[in-house]
Formats: C-alpha cells, sequence, structure tokens
C-alpha cells in the first residue's frame, strides 16, 4: 500500500524527478505499493515535499517503464498484468534464461559461485523470517548473478526488462509462501549442476522454475484468496 511507503521520503537532492521515480519504482518492485492502487499527484507531491512537476515527471517515466498506467484527467495506478500478458511473456523470458545459462556456464568463477551460495543464504534466512518480500528480491539477484556472468550485455538487458514487465513474479512468494523453500532447494540444485559441469541441467532447473513461477501466479490471479503455507 502507498502508505506503506518508507516515513523519510523528503526530497534533497536537486534531481527530484529521479529520486521520486526511483523511490515509487521500488515500492512498487517490493510491493509496497499493490497493483491497481492510484497514485496520486497531490498526495505523492505533499509526501515528498515537492511540487507536482517532478511529480509528474517521475510518474511519466513509470509509464515509459510499463510498470503504471496514466489515464489523462483521471490519475495513474499501478499497472496490472494480466493473464494473457503473463502467458505470452513466460516462455520467451524462459528462452533468454535458458540461453544466459548455456553462456555463462563456461564464465562462472569461483568467487561467482562463493556468491551464489551466500545469497541462497540469505534466502534461508528471509524465509525463517517470513520476509517474503526481500525472498523475492534475493531471488532475482541470484538469477541475475548467473545471467551477467554471461557476458553479453544485450541478453542481459533484454532479461533485465522482461523481469521488469513481468515485476508481479518477484511477489509470488508472499502470494503462495510455501514455494519459497521448494524454490530454495532449486536454486542450490543447479548451482550444484553448474560447478559439475551440467549446464543442461542447470538449463532445465531454471527455465522449470520460471513454469512454475507462471503456473502460481495464475493461480493466484483465478483465485486469489485461495491460501497456501508454508511448509
Amino acid at each position: 500500500m502507498l502508505a506503506d511507503m518508507k516515513s523519510d521520503d523528503t526530497i534533497k537532492s536537486e534531481t527530484k524527478a529521479d529520486q521520486i521515480h526511483d523511490r515509487i519504482k521500488q515500492s512498487i518492485l517490493k510491493g509496497e505499493i499493490a497493483p491497481g492502487e492510484k497514485l496520486v499527484i497531490s498526495q505523492l507531491a505533499e509526501r515528498f515535499k515537492t511540487s507536482i512537476i517532478p511529480v509528474r515527471e517521475a510518474l511519466g517515466r513509470l509509464e515509459a517503464e510499463e510498470l503504471i498506467t496514466v489515464v489523462p484527467h483521471t490519475g495513474a495506478c499501478v499497472k496490472q498484468i494480466d493473464l494473457n500478458t503473463l502467458r505470452e511473456m513466460y516462455p520467451l523470458r524462459g528462452v533468454l534464461e535458458g540461453y544466459a545459462v548455456r553462456l555463462a556456464s563456461e564464465r562462472l568463477t569461483t568467487t561467482d559461485f562463493h556468491g551464489l551460495t551466500r545469497i541462497i543464504q540469505q534466502m534461508d534466512d528471509a524465509i525463517a523470517d517470513r520476509d517474503f518480500v526481500l525472498m523475492g528480491e534475493l531471488n532475482t539477484e541470484f538469477h541475475m548473478m548467473i545471467y551477467r556472468a554471461s557476458g553479453n550485455q544485450t541478453l542481459i538487458r533484454l532479461i533485465e526488462d522482461f523481469l521488469q514487465k513481468t515485476f508481479l513474479a518477484r511477489l509470488v512468494f508472499r502470494f503462495k509462501p510455501f514455494r519459497a523453500r521448494e524454490s530454495n532447494r532449486e536454486h542450490r540444485r543447479i548451482v550444484d549442476a553448474l560447478e559439475k559441469g551440467k549446464t543442461a541441467a542447470a538449463e532445465r532447473l531454471i527455465i522449470r522454475q520460471s513454469e512454475k513461477t507462471l503456473e502460481l501466479l495464475n493461480r493466484h490471479l483465478e483465485s486469489p484468496d485461495e491460501g497456501d503455507e508454508i511448509e
């Protein structure tokens, strides 16, 4: 919810629009502002202690990034992703991510593997604390560490763009808490496969994770009140 945004929201820098954009964007990606929630320019200007001009500029950038929808003379709201969009985008994500794993498998270093193992432990801690927003952030960090090792900057940008456009996926652990432990067990298997040079196995695990996320988001969007407890 908009009210859940951090209280220290006073903008002090000259680049007000940049900071407002970044604050709102992070709140959307973390689920602090829910899909469909309205963004009232006057309220945002008051919260950030600024005029409406940088707020309008920030919202314009968020609209260009397809995170919000702006309706003239009505206002803005956080974009909701429909099932058809998810069903179209996830297979494409899987293709890109699978290719990135293939490229990365020959480039991952000992330092990279230590970093991946550290993130897995941090995810274990987040699960224990039932901090599923953090779990979603760490999950993205884990995957992007692998994809960046591919060295293909165009591919990395494409994946990052897909991740942003399917930002709802970061919240899957809030919607379906039971998925968190299962997902992290898969992360361990991915790292193990990559360390042993089993690239095809790692690629299959990555793609299957994407498929499972789509299945769970389908279930959530079709039956949002359905509850699932963590194992």
